[in-house]
């Protein structure tokens, strides 16, 4: 992901929470550096590099011969790794002990942080869809109504048999209405 696509994620993700983001391009030659946010006692770092194979990267920079200016780091630049930690967790060099986790994408990051708004609200009236998950389950085309909401998942009370599914994604239902 493009640093100004990362940036403009974070900060709609983030709007509103109480944060600070500090983009910081490195001494080195080329475009590498790190985006830093502290926010509800964690501590974020994404490093940023650039895909050798990309095209659009000015050849100059491609062989590091000269530090990048700021707005080539903001062009150019591709969000690499991802690490969450608490603030005052840190790795311990001398035991095998790593502080946090490294999340696969942004999303999943952000997610950890400020949870998406929920897609059905409680008690809305949901019917299964026609997919392989639900066709094992045996519930596809059952109809429910939504007890409680957790984020992504929500627990579905049906209404033949009086029966409670937790834990079912938004992606398998669909709003009857």
């Amino acid at each position: 992901m493009k640093i100004q696509s990362a940036i403009k994620k974070i900060e709609k993700r983030l709007e509103g929470e109480d944060y600070e983001m500090t983009i910081e391009p490195s001494g080195k030659k080329g475009l590498t550096g790190k985006i830093v946010i502290l926010t509800q006692g964690r501590v974020i770092t994404m490093d940023i590099g650039h895909k050798w194979n990309c095209d659009k990267t000015p050849e100059k920079l491609k062989t590091y011969q000269r530090k990048a200016t700021k707005a080539e780091f903001m062009k150019y630049g591709y969000v690499g790794t991802i690490h969450s930690r608490r603030e005052n967790d840190h790795t311990d060099s001398m035991t095998d002990y790593f502080a946090g986790y490294f999340p696969k994408n942004l999303s999943q990051c952000l997610d950890s942080l400020v949870p998406p708004p929920s897609k059905y609200t409680v008690g809305a009236m949901v019917q299964f869809k026609d997919n392989k998950r639900m066709a094992r389950w045996r519930l596809v085309n059952k109809i429910g109504v939504i007890t409680e909401s957790h984020g992504k998942t929500y627990t579905v009370l049906l209404l033949e048999g009086q029966k409670s599914q937790n834990h079912m994604s938004e992606r398998d239902m669909k709003e009857v209405g």
